[in-house]
C-alpha cells in the first residue's frame, strides 16, 4: 500500500514499505514555476483517480495518484467571481456527500461539483478575538448530528465554530 504525504516546502511525497525499509519519494510538480507550489497544506480525495493538493500560496493542484502526476492547477483570479477566493489554503475536507470544503486565508470556500463553482462563506467575527484573521485551519464533519447538517471549523486565535450547512449559521464555542 502507498501513502500520500503533504509537506511544507516539500510538496507531495509517496511513501511505501519495501522489504527492508520505508521508502519516501517526492512527486515532482512541473505545472507552474512557483516555489509556493511545494507548500502543500493538505490533500483531499475527490475520486480514486483524482486528489486535490492544496497549497499555502499557489491554490489547488489536481493530482492523479495512479499515474503519479499532476494534471492541472486552479488559483484565485480577481476576474472570476465564482472561482477560488484565495490562493492561501489551510485545509481541505470532503464531506460524506462529496462536497469539498476549503479553509482559506479569506474564509471558507465550498465547491459545488455540479456547477464547478466555489462559494465563499465568511467566518463571523467574535468579541475579544486574539487574531485579526479568520483563517479556518481544521474542518471536520459532525458525526453525532444528522448527516450532512453540521461542520466543526477550527480557527486559530479565535476558537471553534459549529456551522449549520442547511441554514448557514455559525455557533461559536470559546476555547478559553
Amino acid at each position: 500500500d502507498t501513502l500520500l504525504i503533504a509537506s511544507w516546502y516539500g510538496g507531495l511525497h509517496k511513501a511505501f514499505f519495501t522489504d527492508t525499509a520505508l521508502a519516501i519519494i517526492p512527486i515532482q510538480n512541473n505545472l507552474v514555476d512557483d516555489l509556493q507550489k511545494n507548500v502543500v497544506t493538505g490533500i483531499a480525495k475527490i475520486r480514486s483517480d483524482l486528489w486535490w493538493a492544496v497549497t499555502h500560496g499557489s491554490g489547488i493542484f489536481f493530482f492523479d495518484p495512479v499515474k503519479e502526476q499532476y494534471l492541472s492547477h486552479n488559483e484565485y483570479s480577481i476576474s472570476n467571481p465564482s472561482g477560488l477566493s484565495d490562493n492561501y489554503i489551510n485545509d481541505a475536507f470532503v464531506d460524506n456527500s462529496g462536497i469539498v470544503w476549503l479553509g482559506t486565508d479569506d474564509g471558507m470556500n465550498k465547491y459545488d461539483r455540479l456547477s464547478h463553482q466555489f462559494f465563499s462563506i465568511s467566518i463571523p467575527s467574535q468579541k475579544n478575538e486574539k487574531s485579526i484573521y479568520r483563517r479556518p485551519s481544521c474542518i471536520l464533519e459532525d458525526i453525532k448530528e444528522k448527516p450532512g447538517k453540521f461542520l466543526w471549523i477550527g480557527v486559530p486565535g479565535i476558537g471553534l465554530f459549529h456551522y449549520n450547512r442547511q441554514i448557514h449559521t455559525f455557533d461559536f464555542i470559546s476555547l478559553d
